[in-house]
Formats: C-alpha cells, sequence, structure tokens
C-alpha cells in the first residue's frame, strides 16, 4: 500500500511540475515618453526638470509562477534650475503602451518631485496583465528614484518583471494530486 501511494503521490508531483515548469518565450515592447516642467514655478526660463524614457523591446524566458526581470526603458531625467524656492508640485502622471506577445495596454505611473539642494524624482510601480496566445502574463514595474544633485543629465532603466500565471486547472491538478495522496495516507494509516 505504501508504495502504491508514494507512485501515486510522485506521478502527481511530476505531472504538475512538468505543467507548472515548462518555459515560455515572451516578446515585448515599449513605447517612447516625455514629460518636461516637473517642479516648473514659472519663475525660471526654461522647461526643466525633463524625464524621457526611450522604449527598450526584447524577449525573455518566463517559467510559470518565477518572474523574470525585464527593463522597459532607458531613462533620462535632466536636471536644471526651475524654481526660485524649494517646494513639492503635485504628481505628475506618466503613459507609455506597452506590448507583451502582441497584446498593447497603455501603462501609467505617478511620478512624485521634490525640488529643494536637490531635485528628487521618484516613479511608482504599477501593475497590469495580458491576455495572451501564451496565458495570462502580469507585468510588474520596479520603483524607479533620481536624487539630482548636480544639473545635467542622470540616467537609469525603468525595469520590471513578467510572470506567466499559472492556469487554475495546472494548481488544481497539483491540488487534487496532494489531496489524493493525503486521503491515501490518511486510510493506509487505519
Amino acid at each position: 500500500m505504501k508504495s502504491l501511494l508514494l507512485r501515486t503521490f510522485c506521478v502527481m508531483i511530476a505531472v504538475s511540475a512538468f505543467a507548472m515548469g515548462r518555459s515560455v518565450l515572451l516578446t515585448y515592447s515599449a513605447t517612447d515618453f516625455y514629460l518636461e516642467k516637473l517642479g516648473w514655478d514659472g519663475t525660471q526660463s526654461g522647461n526643466f526638470d525633463i524625464l524621457s524614457g526611450t522604449g527598450l523591446s526584447g524577449s525573455v524566458s518566463v517559467t510559470p509562477g518565477i518572474p523574470a526581470p525585464i527593463d522597459t526603458h532607458d531613462l533620462e531625467f535632466q536636471v536644471g534650475i526651475n524654481s526660485s524656492a524649494p517646494w513639492t508640485p503635485a504628481p505628475y502622471e506618466l503613459s507609455y503602451q506597452l506590448t507583451v506577445e502582441g497584446v498593447t495596454q497603455t501603462l501609467k505611473h505617478q511620478v512624485n518631485v521634490n525640488i529643494g539642494w536637490t531635485d528628487d524624482l521618484h516613479i511608482l510601480p504599477t501593475t497590469a496583465y495580458f491576455n495572451t496566445a501564451k496565458g495570462l502574463v502580469k507585468y510588474t514595474a520596479d520603483p524607479v528614484s533620481f536624487i539630482g544633485t548636480d544639473l545635467g543629465s542622470h540616467y537609469g532603466k525603468l525595469s520590471g518583471k513578467l510572470e506567466v500565471v499559472p492556469e487554475p486547472a495546472t494548481i488544481a491538478l497539483a491540488a487534487a494530486g496532494l489531496g489524493v495522496a493525503l486521503r491515501r495516507r490518511r486510510a493506509a494509516r487505519r
């Protein structure tokens, strides 16, 4: 009885691991964005501060349930003289289109700016779901921060993670296999 229980358990684990463990190659691309006059109060000339993002594209191998890192944009934060006194303006919003496996969505991030001895800029994270032919894909953007201590350009990346969300049937199969194995184990103890 124990050998039957062990074989059943191993088969169920192997089937669920195979179903969940197949890597999927995902392609992605992002459009550019441009924001100017971040923190500009109208007292100085020019359009500073400026945040621009050059969209990137690529492909990544993703195992269902395990996030894979990607870079969506090369960022440039141009710091200039933009106000006569330290202050914090209202939040800004940046938007761009992200395409994953041919499915396009407009993503939006809140951008917070604080003007003082340094020009601080923070891009808050966002999440989106793409219903693709290769399954449901979740994109989660990472937060980005710039501390503009000097006038001029500062560089960074807008990055995130792509994750293929395991199908409910695969999760149910794994749970059912575990349930069967536990019931047989309890029956064997009696």
